[in-house]
């Protein structure tokens, strides 16, 4: 089960950390040894860690456009997705402590790395603005992130009036086929406009036809008035934009839904709220995942995070965040039985894990899950890291 030393996996869904098999995962960190490139002390940068490999096979690839090494130590080689034909990373990173954060996508066959947060018309200088949590397509050819940068006009997006905080960030699409970006957080009857409020944590389709995000914002559809945090389905090829947090008579659900994951079809999303998962089908409403009958969270202490579905909708696996008295563990739950979920994060010995186990990632098939963690008693033998997150990874029989 042991992944490399690193810290801190990423927090996407559908298997984007991780190829179609489970075989290669990529995630971000620090090594110690990172093969033939020099990395700063204390940087964080993204590697590929290749699972069938008998040692430590990393390859680093947060590199910059002239394949040299980022530089910044903080916020570089965050969130990074790893295509399913294992060929593609996307990541976002700083050249230094303190810029703006840009978006990336890195070709491991070619040795390319593409500057993606760009209005592809007017400059390739990247975005005036910090762009962040990027998902993939399964052959690479799709990358959608959200942006405090006015990609399409120009600047940054303005900022959003009392008592709401923050600026309005956005989500935008990039196609490599094309060298094409797009504004997918649109507001509804507008030529293209940017919505009045955040939208946030988008995920893209195995088959790159579908995106998935959260948004606060009023004005996406009419019948959706922003009061809570509401999940939404975008038709890339017809632009077309449908709410998927509703009941199946159509009603909103009441409270704030977040961090939607999609299928590669794009027929299944499961995403978070108050009870737990929320789990909608193509042709029907969203309802409360309930295994035996009884919804995963439990009152306003523990709560469900971190969702991830496998690409063949079968299997989502998710985080139980149980409060600051005890520890999160890591589960994998079966969307067509609904029966009892499987906790992936266990100790060798059978017995809880001593820290939290979080932000998990799933294959295409729902049999191996990887997950970052702190414990010292997840394996067995001489490991006991303490204070330093690790990267593991469960194959499920």
């Amino acid at each position: 089960m042991l992944g490399p030393n690193a810290a801190a996996l990423v927090e996407t869904g559908s298997g984007g950390a991780m190829d179609a098999s489970g075989e290669l995962i990529v995630m971000s960190g620090g090594f110690d040894d990172a093969g033939d490139y020099d990395v700063a002390s204390g940087a964080n940068e993204a590697f590929l860690r290749n699972m069938e490999s008998d040692g430590l096979d990393v390859e680093l690839v947060t590199l910059r456009p002239a394949d040299d090494v980022f530089e910044s130590g903080g916020g570089t080689g965050l969130r990074p997705a790893l295509s399913a034909d294992g060929r593609h990373v996307a990541f976002n990173a700083s050249r230094v402590v303190g810029e703006i954060e840009q978006v990336y996508l890195r070709d491991l066959d070619e040795q390319e790395t593409l500057l993606v947060s760009r209005d592809p018309t007017t400059t390739d200088q990247g975005a005036e603005a910090n762009s962040s949590y990027p998902s993939i397509s399964n052959d690479g050819s799709r990358i959608v992130f959200e942006s405090n940068a006015d990609l399409i006009d120009g600047g940054e997006h303005d900022e959003l009036p009392e008592p709401q905080i923050g600026t309005a960030t956005q989500i935008y699409l990039y196609d490599t086929g094309d060298d094409q970006l797009v504004r997918v957080s649109v507001a509804e009857g507008s030529q293209g406009a940017p919505a009045d409020d955040a939208s946030v944590y988008a995920e893209i389709s195995g088959n790159g036809e579908y995106v998935v995000f959260e948004s606060d914002a009023s004005d996406l559809l009419s019948d959706v008035d922003g009061e809570d945090t509401s999940i939404f389905l975008y038709d890339i090829a017809d632009g077309s934009l449908e709410v998927v947090s509703v009941d199946e008579d159509g009603n909103q659900l009441d409270g704030n839904l977040r961090k939607p994951t999609i299928d590669h079809d794009g027929d299944r999303v499961v995403f978070a709220g108050p009870e737990g998962l929320y789990f909608w089908e193509r042709g029907s409403g969203s309802s409360v995942v309930k295994p035996d009958g009884e919804a995963l969270a439990q009152g306003l202490v523990e709560r469900v995070a971190d969702p991830a579905i496998s690409g063949d909708g079968r299997f989502v696996a998710y985080t139980h965040e149980r409060g600051s008295a005890a520890n999160d563990f890591v589960y994998r739950l079966n969307l067509d039985t609904q029966s009892e979920p499987l906790r992936v994060s266990i100790a060798a010995d059978g017995t809880d894990t001593d820290s939290n186990a979080q932000h998990p990632v799933i294959s295409e098939d729902g049999s191996v899950v990887a997950f970052d963690s702190d414990a010292t008693n997840l394996i067995g033998g001489d490991h006991d890291h303490g204070s330093q997150v690790d990267v593991y990874r469960a194959v499920i029989d």
